[in-house]
């Protein structure tokens, strides 16, 4: 009987904390207004396999101020195609001195993993649903402008690459300068509402649904796509592809397993980038 009581008690107490730790947390509330970290590095000093010597390039001050003027425009052209679906609530900028020194053979393009103590301390910093990564990569990049529907710790990533004094247009013009910037955050979109219903179209069918040319740099498309209009037959963005949970912590076993995943693929990276280099060398 005492050992049964004791039993009784010993749950009565683990309920009791479990529920005292539950309230401690705060509820995450659903939202979809989201929170945007842009990362602009500002020098790249890389070896690419197939190029003879390294290559060196950097973004100014000028470069710096234009490219966060027209990420800005995202905060109007986001909820002005989406019907208001979706808002861009809060965006901070951060300029990286460290140079990128390792790259994704292919595309050439920025690896999450090798920079992953940036990206860590600066998502640390905020409750963020996006991440814009920029850099100087012009001279390598292979077919891309920019890069989208990628994801870092459930954060989904653009890439975007810049050449120093190239200009994204003007406010004035009817091809929106931000075009870049909204095409990248819609393939993350595309990618959480493919999760939700999978068969949402693809962000690059719009001549399957009616808009065969760029005239607007793709803006009709786009509201289009992300309103779910008719013509889309109901392939469009869901919804709930734009609500986010805001205060949501992982729990420590997410934690820990995108922790364990950083490792390995860091360590992946940099066996890569090695033999990389030992093709570079051998072959200039």
């Amino acid at each position: 009987m005492k050992r049964i009581l004791a039993i009784l008690l010993a749950a009565v107490l683990a309920i009791g904390f479990f529920s005292i730790a539950a309230s401690a947390s705060p509820e995450p509330k659903p939202t979809t207004a989201w929170n945007v970290l842009t990362l602009i590095f500002l020098n790249v000093d890389v070896i690419v396999p197939d190029r003879p010597g390294r290559i060196i390039d950097s973004l100014n001050q000028d470069d710096v101020n234009h490219l966060i003027e027209v990420t800005s425009m995202i905060k109007e052209s986001i909820p002005s195609i989406s019907g208001s679906l979706m808002s861009i609530d809060q965006m901070d900028f951060v300029t990286i001195a460290e140079p990128i020194r390792v790259l994704n053979a292919g595309w050439n393009h920025m690896n999450h993993y090798v920079i992953s103590d940036i990206l860590d301390a600066h998502l640390a910093a905020g409750d963020y649903d996006h991440m814009i990564l920029i850099a100087p990569l012009s001279q390598v990049a292979n077919g891309w402008l920019g890069l989208g529907g990628m994801a870092y710790r459930n954060v989904g990533v653009s890439q975007v690459q810049h050449r120093s004094g190239n200009t994204l247009g003007a406010a004035s013009e009817p091809p929106f300068p931000d075009a870049i910037f909204v095409h990248e955050m819609l393939h993350d979109i595309e990618r959480r509402s493919r999760a939700i219903k999978p068969n949402t179209a693809s962000l690059h069918d719009n001549a399957l649904f009616g808009f065969p040319t760029a005239a607007d740099e793709w803006r009709a498309w786009y509201t289009a796509y992300m309103r779910n209009s008719p013509e889309m037959n109901g392939r469009g963005i869901d919804p709930q592809a734009y609500v986010v949970q805001r205060g949501a912590a992982p729990s420590t076993i997410t934690t820990l397993i995108q922790d364990i995943n950083i490792i390995f693929q860091t360590v992946l990276s940099w066996l890569s980038y090695g033999f990389n280099l030992v093709v570079w060398f051998f072959r200039f």
